[in-house]
């Protein structure tokens, strides 16, 4: 995997996590969500593709993997 495709994959995952916190939040709804997705994956043509777009990835009780704080640190490379 070159460097290009490593910066589009880091990208669209980063992209990804923002939209799934907005849709469990209620910001966006799951048309709105997989409308996202689609428009992510023809962008940044991510090497993961559509290899979990599947998968429930919200649940009733979802994972605090302290988001605001993962996405300050990991955006700050693309701001």
């Amino acid at each position: 995997m070159t460097r290009r495709m490593l910066r589009l994959e880091d990208r669209y995952q980063i992209i990804m996590i923002v939209l799934r916190s907005m849709m469990r939040q209620g910001i966006i709804n799951e048309r709105e969500y997989r409308e996202a997705e689609d428009m992510m994956v023809k962008k940044y043509r991510p090497a993961s593709g559509t290899l979990f777009s599947n998968l429930v990835l919200i649940s009733a009780h979802p994972l605090d993997l302290s988001l605001p704080s993962f996405f300050d640190l990991t955006c700050q490379k693309f701001l």
